[in-house]
């Protein structure tokens, strides 16, 4: 808009300087005018006065030389020679007037429209339909073969223990029970922390057992007890518990479940303490 102002201004006067000088020009030329007027009146009366000089010595002249006798009608009278001054052409100097080179004006820009920034439509949230998971079933202990397996798996230990020259394990009821425990919470929690976050071992705690060292070995899967004792002593941790010469006694707990949804049909708990 500042720059808008300053060229209407600078527009302004530029017109009025042109004005000034058309205007001066103009007087100028009217001036020389009268000039020229006057000198063309002055030469006017001076041609003039000398014809009227030349016809008054031809007349003068003429009466000289005529008879004195005024009848006679036939003279020829002198004409007047009267020399009309040319006339003078005026030649009006053409005032050439600087016609001002408008300034064009600027076009006001005009101010973009906002453009409206297009709202995305907020979907409707719908509900996603959850797909409905089976359920598993949790295993459910359909028998305790412990008594048929606890004294043959004892015999295969002790077989390996006196292998490798240590003193052989006796059974123990309240271990039994233990281990019992922990073959059934191990369908649904498998390892060796219990479903209620403490460690195996509080199992024999619980049957008011006390000990200085214990530990459990766990298996799943295996249908017989030569088949199980075999696992462990392939494993090297299971091996290690089971040759330990702190422990003098040893506790089985085994479950069968049929249609065992994790697919292993029997679960296997040993444990020993000294």
């Amino acid at each position: 808009m500042k720059n808008d102002n300053q060229k209407r201004r600078t527009s302004s006067r530029f017109t009025v300087a042109v004005l000034l000088v058309a205007l001066v020009y103009v007087l100028s030329a009217c001036s020389t005018k009268e000039r020229d007027a006057d000198k063309d009146t002055k030469a006017s009366d001076s041609a003039s006065e000398i014809t009227e000089t030349e016809t008054t010595e031809t007349t003068e002249s003429e009466t000289t030389e005529a008879p004195a006798s005024t009848s006679d009608t036939s003279a020829t009278e002198p004409s007047e020679t009267e020399t009309v001054p040319e006339d003078t052409t005026e030649t009006t100097p053409e005032v050439t007037e600087a016609t001002p080179t408008p300034t064009p004006k600027p076009k006001p820009t005009k101010a973009p429209k906002p453009t409206a920034t297009p709202v995305p439509a907020t979907p409707t949230p719908v509900p996603a339909t959850p797909t409905p998971v089976p359920a598993t079933p949790t295993p459910v202990p359909t028998a305790d073969p412990t008594s048929a397996y606890a004294q043959e798996v004892l015999d295969l230990v002790n077989a390996e223990r006196a292998n490798a020259g240590l003193a052989p394990l006796t059974l123990d009821s309240s271990l039994n029970a233990a281990a019992r425990v922990r073959a059934k919470e191990i369908t649904t929690n498998w390892g060796h922390t219990r479903p209620n976050g403490t460690k195996c071992t509080t199992a024999i705690t619980d049957q008011g057992l006390s000990y200085s060292a214990a530990s459990e070995n766990i298996s799943a899967g295996r249908w017989s007890a030569s088949d199980v004792v075999n696992g462990w002593m392939a494993s090297d941790g299971h091996r290690a518990n089971i040759l330990n010469p702190n422990y003098t006694k040893m506790g089985l707990g085994s479950v069968k479940v049929d249609n065992d949804p994790n697919g292993y049909g029997m679960y296997w708990v040993q444990m020993f303490m000294g």
